[in-house]
């Protein structure tokens, strides 16, 4: 469905544009950095997409296959960031979900204020860390849960690992629209434009009163998370199947 949009000079596009937008540590803080200006230096809007065919493959396996536990603990901070930064931002967020978005990409639009997903077959997303025998930290899980606004389907997909295609995540409230490819930037910037009617006072606070409370939870318990993380990463198992992805990975580009 096509929207008429009139796109405000301050109004932020965020558009990832690195591959499969893997978040490896300089694309995460890249993001990061993005946000937090946009919350003092008149920023009204921020749309966040990317220009390539998949929205963001996730989190950078590569930086927890046979890692130290320092550099382990400096990317989980990296990625802890990156969510507080979207999921407490007092600038509304629209994700443009243009591709799959599984994991990672997943936790960045879950963090958003309103989630479109383009209508393909291709674009997937859910939280999949099950499959290599990780789980979803607390605080995204919460997300996850919160979104879906159901602790029997978050409890469900998280354990599957579910990956859902456009209409099946609609279905669900993890998405809050599907539209077309060409119109899904006009359908971000017309969501928007609804928040921004809102006095910011108002808007802002009624989003922190929810919001604060997990947030809250993750500042005030990071090493605590961090070990859980580290725990989940250097299982055996988990191990055993970066082993594999690093292995077929230096094959593709032999």
């Amino acid at each position: 469905m096509f929207r008429r949009t009139v796109v405000r000079a301050s109004v932020m596009e965020i558009t990832m544009n690195k591959g499969v937008n893997v978040l490896a540590r300089s694309l995460a803080q890249d993001i990061t950095e993005k946000v937090q200006k946009a919350q003092t230096d008149g920023t009204t809007g921020i749309i966040l997409t990317s220009n390539t065919k998949v929205f963001s493959a996730g989190l950078d396996l590569m930086e927890m296959y046979d890692a130290k536990e320092e550099n382990l603990r400096e990317y989980w901070k990296i990625i802890q960031d990156l969510w507080l930064s979207i999921y407490l931002s007092e600038v509304p967020i629209i994700a443009a979900i243009n591709g799959a978005s599984p994991a990672g990409g997943c936790m960045m639009a879950c963090a958003c204020d309103y989630r479109i997903i383009v209508d393909s077959p291709k674009a997937v997303i859910g939280l999949n860390e099950s499959l290599i025998g990780l789980v979803a930290p607390f605080w995204l899980a919460r997300n996850f849960i919160d979104t879906l606004n159901s602790k029997r389907l978050g409890e469900y997909h998280l354990q599957k690992g579910t990956l859902l295609p456009p209409q099946g995540a609609l279905s669900l409230g993890l998405v809050d629209e599907v539209c077309s490819a060409d119109d899904l930037l006009k359908a971000a910037h017309s969501e928007l434009e609804s928040f921004l009617k809102i006095p910011k006072p108002g808007r802002a606070a009624a989003k922190l009163l929810c919001r604060t409370p997990l947030a809250n939870e993750l500042i005030n318990n990071r090493e605590a998370d961090t070990d859980q993380f580290i725990k989940c990463v250097t299982d055996p198992t988990v191990q055993s199947f970066l082993a594999s992805y690093v292995k077929s990975m230096k094959a593709k580009s032999a």
